[in-house]
């Protein structure tokens, strides 16, 4: 249900039925069953929709670490886990663990669905904006080129990202 109202963009609601989940699971399944880790998950990315950036900062930190242990640090949900945590970071503009972040999202994606693929590209582009805040300018032009290039071939010239790259 959370996740149904976060999908409808009604995310009061969802971060309510999110942190009722986590708070249940804990109980009945313990603060490290992969349940738990999923909803405390969607709760973090809840609260990032709601800007609450420092809650939603803290609750990836810990979500990753968590994942990293029971998960391992290459499963998927870590890796997502990471890469919002990156995102939630650039928000906050700290843009140089954003980076770090960003790229190592970038490189997972790319390995585990090609170069080419819609997360991959997404994730190439927030690189080349992070670095681009950080006044990296020519690494930031080079990854924005061939993010156009390539949204351009995948997505098409008209498509919103294709656009926004």
């Amino acid at each position: 249900v959370g996740l149904e109202c976060y999908k409808q963009q009604e995310y009061t609601k969802a971060e309510q039925l999110f942190w009722q989940s986590v708070q249940q699971q804990k109980k009945v399944l313990g603060a490290e069953h992969a349940d738990t880790l999923r909803s405390k998950y969607w709760l973090a990315v809840t609260r990032h929709k709601q800007e609450e950036y420092a809650e939603a900062e803290q609750l990836l930190r810990e979500s990753v670490q968590q994942q990293k242990k029971v998960l391992g640090a290459e499963h998927i949900n870590t890796l997502r886990s990471k890469y919002w945590l990156a995102v939630t970071l650039h928000d906050q503009q700290k843009y140089a663990e954003a980076e770090q972040l960003f790229r190592h999202s970038a490189q997972q994606r790319e390995k585990a669905l090609a170069a080419e693929h819609a997360d991959t590209l997404e994730r190439k582009y927030r690189l080349a904006v992070t670095l681009h805040h950080q006044q990296k300018y020519a690494e930031a032009e080079q990854l924005l080129r061939v993010s156009v290039q390539q949204r351009e071939k995948v997505l098409g010239a008209d498509h919103k990202k294709t656009l926004a790259s």
